[in-house]
């Protein structure tokens, strides 16, 4: 049987530290509407997933927001990010933006994570 903890996130931030770990390595990621008051879309950019209420419902605390850069590919993000495993997953989640075309720089997209096994 899984035992299931609920801590806060002053609790969670003094496990980490404690350990030597970061937020990435156990693919927790603070809640998607948190992530976008510090990642904004550039200039003509925008955000490429939807309603963020939606996207954290059905995901959690493992989607991880990213702004996209010149020259970045779907295939190089995925590779970049663990517990991504297949560039169609980042294309049905950003369905605002056309990401299968190409991407555009400046956008913002949204990365799932899946915990590590």
């Amino acid at each position: 049987m899984t035992k299931r903890f609920i801590i806060t996130e002053e609790e969670k931030d003094d496990i980490l530290s404690k350990y030597g770990l970061v937020s990435e390595q156990m693919n927790q990621q603070k809640a998607v509407d948190t992530q976008m008051e510090k990642i904004k879309p550039e200039t003509g950019g925008k955000y490429c997933f939807g309603d963020p209420k939606r996207l954290q419902s059905a995901y959690g605390y493992n989607v991880k927001l990213y702004k996209v850069k010149s020259g970045d590919t779907l295939s190089d993000i995925a590779s970049k990010h663990p517990g991504v495993t297949d560039v169609d997953d980042l294309i049905r989640i950003n369905k605002g933006c056309s990401v299968s075309k190409g991407l555009k720089s400046g956008d913002v997209i949204a990365i799932v994570m899946m915990p590590s096994m």
